[in-house]
């Protein structure tokens, strides 16, 4: 029996942030976020982005279209990675083996998906080898040819990690192509060279692409057909984000930004800056706290986060933006430094904000009649500012004391009722006025 309900809870749809309500998050190892959705039609923003999750496969394969599998979907970055067949024709001494042509032709429907023209590059691998690609409309051609220099395998050809054109050719893509025909020629039939490379391949092949293990693979079963990695850009609608933001189905969600892509010729969305998740839901960015990545968001003092930012107080006595770098001297080196002003400055650093920002004045005060670098104030400042000081500390200590009368008052009454007071690590205001005048 509980087999079954083991069962039930890897089939049941999840509920994440990254999907609508009762949708299904995952087709195998592949996570599916919204604006896309699987098998289910209301779980994607619309059509093109519906996707077919293949279970009678181990694991479970999602398929964009018929012949693409997906491996990867980026919000962040508005693409999708995806595997296809190579394109791929072998010969023997008779020439060309018909069985094995293979000529590939992708449409990724719609106008909504592009082949990245920055990710992509057409590749060859031969030795007497032309490949070339073209869309479905005929606006476009392009060829690369691979050679070699002796009667050498393609992989002893190859050298390093990079095309060339001995044994290996790579041509870019242009912008905004939907479609594409990738087909394989010769130009001598490989009648000099079918004994050692016996076929040739062409296929789009994007940055992760590694040479040397396509290399190892077709000394290893030069027969088979080969699949490569290739990198699809989306966007939610194809307008402009001054369009989007004036129509009735605005694709970005709460705190969320639009940023137009020109190969893909429309709009998609991020969440702006200070917020984490999928901005394709109406409340799928969500704040996240900086603090909790110094790394990242770097403070030389203290951290505290806000909506959709963080703030950097520099360490007490010290000035300027923490996040950049504070400057001064932090308040205990400065009662290090100078024996007299350990008296003065006898306190431990408190949480209260009022007390905090009595200690820092008092602080900087006493940093400016120390210094010999700047104008030091004149008797008559000092006084004025610790007079301040006081009627602040006096009005803040009645109103401490006031508050703790209340509370006590609205207790109930003990006859052995114990009162301590809670130390407090204030300046001592005297003490500092006394030293100001023996300076």
């Amino acid at each position: 029996m509980w087999v079954i309900w083991v069962m039930m809870l890897l089939w049941w749809p999840t509920t994440s942030s990254n999907v609508k309500p009762g949708c299904q998050e995952k087709c195998g190892d592949v996570s599916v976020p919204f604006p896309f959705g699987i098998d289910n039609l209301n779980c994607a923003k619309n059509e093109s982005f519906l996707l077919t999750c293949d279970r009678s496969k181990t694991p479970a394969t999602l398929m964009f279209g018929e012949n693409i599998t997906t491996l990867n979907i980026s919000v962040e970055e508005g693409i999708v990675v995806a595997s296809i067949d190579s394109a791929m024709r072998c010969y023997n001494e008779s020439g060309l083996m018909q069985e094995t042509l293979f000529d590939q032709s992708i449409d990724l429907g719609g106008g909504l998906f592009r082949f990245s023209d920055t990710r992509n590059k057409l590749t060859a691998f031969g030795c007497d080898t032309l490949a070339g690609m073209g869309d479905w409309s005929g606006s476009f051609v392009s060829f690369c040819g691979s050679f070699c220099s002796d009667n050498r395998s393609v992989s002893m050809n190859i050298t390093g990690d990079s095309c060339s054109g001995i044994g290996c050719c790579q041509t870019p893509l242009p912008k905004s192509l939907n479609s594409l025909n990738i087909i394989l020629d010769t130009i001598s039939n490989h009648s000099q060279f079918w004994k050692f490379n016996p076929c040739d391949y062409a296929f789009l092949a994007d940055e992760s692409f590694n040479i040397s293990e396509l290399k190892q693979s077709i000394d290893l079963e030069p027969l088979k057909v080969m699949k490569s990695k290739i990198t699809i850009e989306w966007v939610a609608k194809e307008e402009t984000c001054e369009a989007g933001k004036n129509s009735s189905d605005y694709a970005c969600g709460r705190d969320a930004r639009c940023v137009y892509s020109k190969n893909g010729q429309g709009y998609r969305c991020l969440c702006n800056e200070g917020f984490r998740g999928n901005p394709y839901l109406p409340e799928g960015c969500e704040d996240f706290n900086e603090c909790e990545e110094p790394e990242n968001y770097p403070c030389e003092g203290t951290c505290k986060n806000t909506l959709g930012n963080y703030t950097c107080s520099c360490p007490l006595g010290m000035r300027g933006d923490g996040k950049v770098g504070c400057q001064g001297y932090r308040i205990l080196t400065i009662a290090a430094e100078n024996n007299s002003l350990i008296q003065v400055l006898g306190f431990e650093v408190s949480d209260d904000d009022a007390e905090m920002e009595e200690i820092e004045e008092v602080a900087e005060l006493a940093k400016r009649c120390l210094s010999s670098s700047v104008k030091r104030p004149s008797m008559q400042e000092v006084a004025e500012e610790l007079e301040r000081l006081k009627r602040l500390n006096y009005n803040f200590s009645a109103q401490q004391n006031s508050e703790e009368t209340e509370k006590l008052l609205g207790e109930s009454s003990f006859s052995n009722l114990e009162i301590t007071q809670q130390d407090t690590h204030s300046v001592n205001l005297s003490e500092i006025e006394n030293y100001s005048y023996s300076i």
